[in-house]
């Protein structure tokens, strides 16, 4: 004869009457789903802002960009050497006077310089369509430093304004 747990089955349990409901394995994994998507959109989101560059109040987003051009001012009416705003983005105090010096033995007049707001990786050489010949002389005498001339698409109150990259 068999044991009497092995012929009759075992009672139904009471069923759990219980008023907090379960959360399947489904629900949080689909909460977890969706909590990463999130965390992924704020992160593509952040890095596909451009960081912005101010030079003198003109947005630009690439530093090293030759489109963005110096703030419109009102121009200055210049001798027969043009005027200059030097603006140091190489980050390095001697570079911006071994440029002075080399300007200064050129011929050139110096009207104003300042620092740039962020490094630049070359120099660009900003000028006024009237100085293409003036901006060349400054691009041969800086020709140590890599130069990019860049003709200015707005009214300045400088002739050339030069950004100084390293050397």
């Amino acid at each position: 004869m068999g044991r009497i747990w092995d012929i009759i089955p075992p009672p139904p349990r009471p069923a759990q009457s219980s008023n907090r409901r379960r959360k399947s394995p489904q629900t949080s994994s689909v909460l977890f789903f969706i909590f990463i998507l999130i965390i992924l959109g704020v992160i593509f989101y952040g890095s596909a802002q451009k960081p912005n560059l101010k030079i003198n109040g003109q947005s630009t987003s690439n530093p090293v960009s030759p489109s963005p051009s110096p703030s419109i001012e009102a121009k200055i009416p210049s001798g027969t050497r043009p005027l200059i705003k030097l603006i140091n983005g190489s980050g390095q105090v001697e570079q911006e006077d071994k440029v002075k010096k080399i300007l200064t033995e050129a011929g050139f007049k110096i009207a104003k310089s300042e620092n740039a707001l962020n490094l630049y990786d070359k120099t660009i050489i900003y000028y006024d369509i009237s100085q293409e010949k003036n901006a060349q002389e400054i691009a041969e005498a800086l020709k140590k430093y890599q130069t990019y001339l860049q003709k200015l698409s707005q009214d300045s109150s400088y002739d050339i304004i030069i950004v100084i990259g390293p050397q």
